[in-house]
């Protein structure tokens, strides 16, 4: 699902696709130093708020405003992206509607990672 949404931005907006990536590679390298304006860490919502949080990207100018939730221990050992969008759209869920539809996807999505974790 993340990997298709990602697509989409690329073949829709490649500009947007380009500051989305740039920003989860911010995260992925600074990981728990990581910091806004791109990273805010805790998601309130989620069942795991400290391994939580989203990557806010943005483009100057343009009304989008994307973010990709994301889970990661704290020692990092593995980065889980689960959900891209834009919570901002007329069409779609707004502000904290946006959360409460994609955190349990995010919850889902960590659940099955510690779960697989635990098997190894």
């Amino acid at each position: 699902m993340f990997q298709d949404s990602l697509e989409q931005l690329r073949a829709t907006d490649p500009e947007l696709f380009e500051v989305v990536a740039g920003d989860l590679q911010y995260l992925l390298t600074l990981q728990r130093e990581a910091e806004l304006p791109q990273v805010l860490w805790r998601i309130a919502q989620s069942d795991f708020p400290d391994a939580t949080g989203e990557v806010r990207s943005h483009i100057p100018g343009r009304p989008e405003f994307v973010r990709t939730l994301f889970a990661m221990p704290e020692d990092a050992s593995v980065c889980v992206f689960a959900v891209v969008g834009d919570k901002n759209t007329p069409d779609g869920p707004q502000g904290n509607d946006w959360y409460d539809g994609a955190v349990p996807l995010l919850d889902e999505v960590w659940r099955r990672v510690l779960a697989e974790q635990a098997q190894i």
